[in-house]
């Protein structure tokens, strides 16, 4: 009898249950996937929604600023009554090309006109020591005044170590 293709010998595997239980790591995989599906169901509308709220507010505001009349500020038309005849509410728009400002660093002897502000950072380029001690654990016996002995330990034979790092520091170190 010759064997054919369809007579070749198979393994089979047997039904196979499984039944959850307490200390099961799949019941932990479900109840993520299930939280996992309800946050992208539930987040992504909410997101769109303020986006589509501040978009809304947003055009509101332009729009009104846009219709009302806007109160133009020059360099040339500004006194002290202008200022106050200006109804509270009202848009107003002002441009300079002169700046009358000094901006100035009396330690560094440093003066820039039309400058708003100078800030300075100062750094230091400095080695800084790092120390280490490595010791030994000893013991020796110590007799008290009754008579007793007690037992106690202390570090011996330290061996100190520095190591030098350079950089900048904002702070000097001593």
């Amino acid at each position: 009898m010759s064997r054919g293709m369809n007579t070749m010998p198979t393994a089979r595997r047997g039904r196979t249950y499984e039944q959850v239980g307490a200390n099961d790591k799949r019941g932990i995989n479900g109840i993520c996937s299930v939280i996992f599906i309800i946050m992208l169901l539930v987040v992504p509308p909410i997101v769109l929604l303020s986006s589509e709220r501040s978009r809304h507010t947003r055009y509101i505001t332009l729009s009104d600023a846009l219709n009302s009349d806007v109160i133009e500020l020059n360099q040339k038309n500004i006194d002290e009554r202008t200022l106050h005849a200006i109804p509270p509410g009202k848009l107003v728009h002002g441009t300079s090309t002169n700046i009358d400002t000094l901006a100035s660093d009396p330690d560094m002897n440093i003066a820039i006109p039309g400058a708003l502000t100078l800030q300075r950072n100062t750094q230091y380029c400095q080695w800084q020591e790092i120390q280490s001690q490595d010791c030994q654990t000893c013991k020796r016996t110590v007799e008290a005044r009754d008579g007793s002995t007690k037992e106690e330990t202390y570090q011996c034979n330290c061996i100190t170590t520095y190591h030098y790092i350079k950089g900048w520091k904002n702070f000097q170190i001593n």
